[in-house]
C-alpha cells in the first residue's frame, strides 16, 4: 500500500515494482494482489491453543501466547529448558528456532513471526528438561482481489486502487474494502520467483482511522469526539498559545509508531502533542481517553509524549508507550486525576523549571515506566500528590528538587528503583500516610 494511513473517503492505492511481472516488453501487463482489513477478513482465524506445561516440570512458571499472525502454520510448538532461564524453541514444521528464549524478557517472536509468547517465572525456578507445548493453526483469509496495471510498456511498475467503504459488515468480492475505524489494512502479493528465484509473499500494511492528523498547529479552540475517533497522529501536533484543545470521553489518540512527518520537537523521529495553550482531557471511568502507539503490539518509545508548556488537565486518561510520558516545562498548571501513566520511557511525569506553577496528581497510577515515576526540578509554587500508586518504575518512584508547598499523602510507593526523595525543600512540606 502506497500510504501508511488512510481515512474516510480515500481509496487504497497499491504500487508494485517487479521486473518479473514484465514478461512481454512490448505489452502493458497486469498483476493481481489481494487486500484485506480486519473488518473484511471474515475467514477462520490464525490461532493458538492453550499452552500445556510438562507433567514433570519442576518450575511453576507460566507461558502465555501473545499473538499469532498471517505467517502462523498448523504445527506443534515445543519449548525445552536448557537452564533455569533459557528455553530451546522448536516447531514441528518451522523447525528449531535460531534464538533461545530467555525468561524475564518482554516477549519472544519465532523466526518468521509465526507466534509470539512470553514466559513468566513462578515461585519455583525452572529446571533443565522442563517443557511447554502448544499447537498453532493456520487460518484462511477473506480479501478483495485488485488488478494492477503496468504504468507503461516495459516499466515493470504496476499500480491500482480499491475503494474503502466504512461498514461494520463485510461483503466478499464486491469491489470495495469494508473497514472500521482503527482497522489494519494488509495487501498481499505472491511473487512466483522472488528476487532469488524462489516463491515469496510480499506484504504491506496501513492503518485506517476515522481522522488522520499530520504535523500541524491547532489555531482555534477544538474538540475531539468519540464519533471521530480514533485520531491518528502522524507528526507533531501543537496547541497554539491562547487556544484550547478538549478531548472528550472515549477518544483514542493513536500516534503512528516511530514516525514524525515534521522531523521536529524533542523527539524528532516520533510524533508528540505539544501544548502551548490549554489541553483538557475529559474521560470517564467507563470511557477513558487513551494516548498510545498505533502498533497492535506496542513497545515503549514508539511516540514522543505530551509536552505541556501551558496548562493541561487529565481526567480518566491513559498515557502509554511514549518516549517521555508527560513533560511539564515552564507551564502554568498541570492536573492529573484518576489516570494511568504506564510503560513510558524516560519518565512517567516530569516537571522542569515551571516557576510559580501548580501541579496536582491524584488517585492515579504511575507504573512500569523506564525512568522515575514522578520527577520534579526547580521553582514550583505547589505540589499535591495524593492517593496514587507509584509502582515498578525503573527509576526513583518520586523525586522532587527544590519544591515549595508540598503535600504528599496516602500514596503507595513500591517496587521502584528508589523510594521517595526530596532535596532543598523550601516551604510547607507534608508527607503523611504513604506506604
Amino acid at each position: 500500500a502506497v500510504a501508511p494511513t488512510y481515512q474516510q473517503g480515500d481509496d487504497v492505492r497499491i504500487r508494485i515494482s517487479d521486473s518479473d511481472g514484465n514478461a512481454d516488453a512490448g505489452l502493458v501487463e497486469t498483476l493481481d494482489v489481494r487486500v484485506t482489513s480486519e473488518t473484511e477478513d471474515t475467514g477462520t482465524p490464525f490461532s493458538a491453543s492453550a499452552p500445556v506445561a510438562g507433567g514433570s516440570n519442576n518450575g511453576d512458571g507460566t507461558l502465555t501466547i501473545l499473538s499469532t499472525s498471517y505467517d502462523t502454520k498448523t504445527e506443534t510448538w515445543t519449548l525445552t529448558a536448557v537452564s533455569s532461564t533459557s528455553f530451546l524453541v522448536a516447531g514441528s514444521v518451522s523447525g528449531n528456532q535460531s534464538r533461545q528464549y530467555t525468561v524475564g524478557t518482554d516477549s519472544y517472536a519465532t523466526d518468521n513471526d509465526e507466534v509470539t509468547f512470553v514466559i513468566e517465572q513462578g515461585t519455583i525456578s525452572f529446571s533443565v528438561g522442563d517443557t511447554f507445548s502448544f499447537d498453532t493453526t493456520a487460518g484462511t483469509i477473506v480479501s478483495e482481489m485488485v488488478t494492477l496495471t503496468e504504468t507503461g510498456v516495459d516499466t515493470g511498475i504496476f499500480e491500482g486502487s480499491l475503494p474503502l467503504l466504512e461498514s461494520a459488515l463485510a461483503v466478499e468480492a464486491d469491489g470495495n474494502l469494508q473497514v472500521s475505524s482503527g482497522d489494519l489494512i494488509t495487501a498481499f502479493y505472491d511473487d512466483a520467483i522472488g528476487d532469488f528465484g524462489d516463491p515469496v509473499q510480499v506484504r504491506s500494511t496501513s492503518l485506517y482511522s476515522a481522522t488522520v492528523i499530520g504535523g500541524s498547529t491547532i489555531l482555534a479552540d477544538t474538540v475531539w469526539t468519540s464519533a471521530n475517533s480514533p485520531y491518528l497522529i502522524t507528526g507533531d501536533v501543537t496547541v497554539n498559545s491562547g487556544v484550547t484543545l478538549t478531548i472528550l470521553e472515549g477518544v483514542r489518540v493513536l500516534f503512528l509508531a516511530n514516525h514524525d512527518d515534521l522531523v521536529a520537537g524533542d523527539e524528532p523521529y516520533d510524533s508528540e502533542l505539544i501544548v502551548n495553550g490549554t489541553l483538557n482531557v475529559a474521560g470517564t471511568v467507563d470511557n477513558p481517553v487513551v494516548f498510545t502507539s498505533s502498533n497492535r503490539e506496542p513497545l515503549i518509545g514508539e511516540w514522543g509524549g505530551i509536552r505541556v508548556n501551558g496548562d493541561a488537565s487529565f481526567y480518566y486518561a491513559t498515557i502509554e508507550y511514549s518516549a517521555y510520558g508527560i513533560y511539564f516545562q515552564a507551564g502554568r498548571s498541570l492536573s492529573i486525576s484518576n489516570s494511568i501513566i504506564q510503560n513510558n520511557g524516560n519518565y512517567g511525569v516530569r516537571n522542569y523549571d515551571s516557576y510559580n506553577a501548580l501541579i496536582s496528581i491524584t488517585d492515579s497510577q504511575i507504573i512500569n515506566n523506564n525512568g522515575p515515576g514522578i520527577y520534579g526540578e526547580y521553582y514550583l509554587k505547589s505540589w499535591v500528590i495524593t492517593g496514587n500508586t507509584i509502582k515498578d518504575n525503573l527509576g526513583t518512584g518520586l523525586y522532587l528538587y527544590s519544591p515549595s508547598n508540598v503535600i504528599v499523602s496516602n500514596n503507595v510507593i513500591s517496587g521502584n528503583g528508589g523510594g521517595a526523595e526530596f532535596f532543598y525543600v523550601k516551604d510547607n512540606f507534608e508527607f503523611t500516610d504513604n506506604v
